[in-house]
């Protein structure tokens, strides 16, 4: 839950591997003013089941808040945008690491394009658009990474989404942008 009591908004969900297996449930907090890109904050939650408790207050409830996309009506009277609730879903392969990370050369006027081969993975070697950034303490494990466009909101310039977890099955989530 949300420092002001309201609900996170479901974000999607991952298996994680470990053993037994585990699935990750992903939360954000759509206020505009939440720290929802860094990990542990109050703008973001990750469940992980079976698992330990994540680190923001948690209540059961059958629905919550779902993402939208705005579908235009251009066959009304005044044109406008309406909220549609949708599901997105994420093509993800097992990560595979290189021996070494690296980036093309790009020109000043090149947009950096993903073409570094790491897209949406579960495992492996995380590749962090603004360098290395992992939950504080100890024993996070990489567990995946997915473009936030994709899934289904786009948190900033082409931001990619980070998720790790323990051997004790808690979560932490993370985002980056260009």
């Amino acid at each position: 839950m949300a420092s002001d009591g309201r609900p996170l908004v479901f974000y999607g969900q991952l298996p994680v591997g470990g053993d037994p297996p585990r699935t990750a449930y992903i939360f954000i907090n759509s206020s505009d003013d939440a720290w929802s890109f860094e990990a542990l904050s109050e703008g973001n939650a990750v469940v992980v089941r079976p698992g330990g408790p994540p680190h923001l207050a948690t209540i059961a409830k059958g629905t919550g808040p779902r993402l939208f996309e705005q579908v235009e009506e251009p066959n009304r009277f005044v044109r406008r945008a309406r909220p549609v609730p949708y599901e997105r879903f994420v093509s993800v392969v097992p990560g595979a690491d290189p021996a070494e990370w690296s980036w093309p050369d790009f020109g000043p006027d090149d947009f950096p394009r993903p073409s570094h081969g790491d897209g949406n993975k579960i495992g492996g070697t995380p590749l962090f658009l603004q360098g290395p950034e992992y939950p504080p303490g100890e024993g996070w494990r990489f567990a995946f990474k997915f473009g936030a466009a994709w899934a289904g909101r786009e948190m900033g310039d082409g931001a990619e989404c980070y998720g790790f977890v323990r051997e004790d099955g808690t979560g932490a989530f993370l985002w980056q942008c260009l």
